[in-house]
Order: C-alpha cells, then structure tokens, then sequence
C-alpha cells in the first residue's frame, strides 16, 4: 500500500503511522490530521491487513492506530494478534496502538488498554486531541505539539 506523505530524496523521512480504519472518510480526515502534524499515512481496510502490514515491516511504524469495529479482523483481535506475535519473536518492545472508537462510554478506555492497546483516542478524531494523544505518548514534543505541530520519533 502507498503512504500518504512521503518524502522527496535527500529530505528526512517523515515518521509513519499505521491507519486501520474501514471508513473512507474517516480515513481521509485521519490522514490529512496526521500530514499536518509532520506524519506519513499508510492505510490499511482491516484489522487483518493492519497485522500484515506490521508483520512485514515492524520497524517501519512509529505507531498503531486502530479502529475498534472493522470487518474482516477487529481492531481488539488485530492488537491481540500483533501482541502475540510480538512475544513471539522476543522483540523485546512493541509497537504503540492507539485504539480508535466511536464509543465514549465509561469503561471503554478501559476495554482498550485490556486488549493490549496503548491509549484510547475517540472519534471523530480532531486534531487537537489527535495531537493531545501522540504528545502523550511521546510521538510529539509536548511543547512544540501545541504551538506548531513539530514531531519527533518515538522515544524509548
């Protein structure tokens, strides 16, 4: 699959996240929030492909982002899956998977981080909270996220 946001030789590549979203807006919106924060997209249809994807190239992500309810594989399997994969092989660390939902009930952050997510965003997914939850994680300088949008790779 192409990414969205790629760089031009010579020029440092921009951080890439992993889009699991079945819907097309919302992968739009998705990926034009991400450009503007200095990300590059891939997108992916399903949970099933989000697992591929990063079993392909598990260093080529900086970050998961999952949709909940998708067709095909769930965003609470597609993350098993990856976990379970990840213990497999001894890496030592995982990829970070900021689930997606439309659900904001109580509890539901909750669900997320059981199924071995890493944070919790709903949607629709603006961009201040979008910059908000990678700020958090350490995926933006908290300080510059507010200003300008800056990003730094993960640090560990």
């Amino acid at each position: 699959m192409p990414v969205k946001g790629g760089s031009l030789p010579g020029v440092a590549p921009k951080p890439i996240v992993l889009l699991a979203e079945d819907n097309a807006v919302n992968q739009r919106v998705a990926t034009l929030q991400l450009g503007k924060l200095g990300f590059g997209v891939e997108v992916v249809q399903d949970g099933e492909a989000a697992v591929a994807a990063y079993q392909a190239a598990p260093e080529r992500h900086c970050v998961v982002l999952m949709d909940c309810q998708m067709p095909v594989l769930d965003g609470f399997a597609a993350t098993g899956r990856i976990r379970s994969w990840e213990t497999e092989r001894g890496l030592g660390q995982h990829i970070l998977i900021i689930a997606m939902t439309a659900n904001a009930m109580a509890g539901d952050r909750e669900i997320c981080l059981a199924a071995g997510m890493d944070d919790y965003i709903s949607k629709p997914v603006g961009r201040r909270a979008l910059r908000r939850v990678l700020a958090s994680n350490r995926l933006l300088r908290a300080d510059e996220a507010a200003e300008s949008g800056a990003r730094l790779e993960r640090v560990q």
